[in-house]
């Protein structure tokens, strides 16, 4: 891996099954090319945990940054003062976009009018702060492209993509971008490798989503930052091009969008 390096913008690091491994897993990341981590929250407690994390353990070689926000399975949970407190969020150091939000008509979590509700006004809120979001979307495309319309513009990433090719170019044509996660490793993800294969690599994210996920050939293991190389790996194969030329590509966007610091500026910093 060159100076570039591979930005995994989704990871759960405050997750139970990383519990006292945090720091270890950091380190496992770095070693294998990785030099920017987004830490994404499903709640409140959770965006606070990962707040200071962040504050802690960011450093030249691997920038952490974090996204605050209310997951849909959460929806229940939001409410005027669960926006307040958000919102006090928003302020704090290394949080860089507002998420994990969205909706998820799969599980039963929340139901759907407090999910709509959480995620309309949790994108308000987003556009206020002038934030980008990072979207949920299952069995909800629908839904996610008319909310996202109401507030257009506004930038962000619809995460762990699997859809069609007409649901990818309304998200492209709202200049969202498709986040791509273990997912595209998997036996049955035919169609999906397809449809990511016209999209331009320039609106294409890494991402874990660890601890789930895990992509071939860790699946059924827990999935780690460190395994976003098979996912670059998976991108190389299917654009037809170098290793390395994924992790350029994907890693400005991810600077871009979610304000991780350039190349030149990490390289410098280790040098000295």
């Amino acid at each position: 891996m060159n100076n570039t390096g591979l930005i995994d913008t989704h990871v759960h690091l405050q997750h139970p099954a990383f519990a006292e491994e945090r720091e270890a897993i950091l380190s496992q990341a770095a070693a294998s090319g990785v030099v920017g981590i987004l830490d994404v929250s499903d709640n409140l407690p959770t965006a606070l945990a990962a707040v200071d994390f962040a504050a802690r353990m960011d450093s030249a070689s691997l920038s952490v940054r974090v996204a605050v926000g209310v997951h849909p399975h959460h929806a229940a949970e939001w409410n005027a003062q669960a926006e307040e407190s958000l919102c006090a969020l928003l302020t704090a150091a290394n949080v860089v976009a507002l998420g994990e939000i969205g909706l998820d008509y799969h599980y039963d979590f929340a139901l759907p009018e407090c999910q709509l509700l959480a995620f309309s006004q949790q994108l308000q809120v987003a556009q206020q702060y002038k934030l980008p979001v990072i979207v949920h979307a299952r069995e909800a495309d629908t839904d996610i492209l008319r909310c996202l319309r109401e507030v257009s513009p506004l930038t962000g990433v619809v995460h762990c993509f699997w859809s069609d090719i007409e649901t990818a170019r309304a998200i492209l044509d709202m200049g969202m971008y498709i986040g791509v996660g273990g997912a595209i490793t998997f036996k049955n993800a035919t169609a999906l490798r397809q449809v990511i294969a016209q999209v331009p690599l320039e609106r294409v994210l890494l991402e874990t989503d660890a601890p789930y996920l895990a992509p071939v050939p860790k699946r059924g293991r827990r999935n780690e930052p460190s395994y976003v190389l098979h996912v670059a790996q998976a991108l190389a194969q299917i654009y037809g091009c170098t290793l390395e030329e994924v992790a350029r590509v994907t890693s400005y966007s991810a600077r871009h969008l979610f304000d991780f610091p350039c190349a030149s500026a990490q390289v410098a910093k280790v040098v000295q």
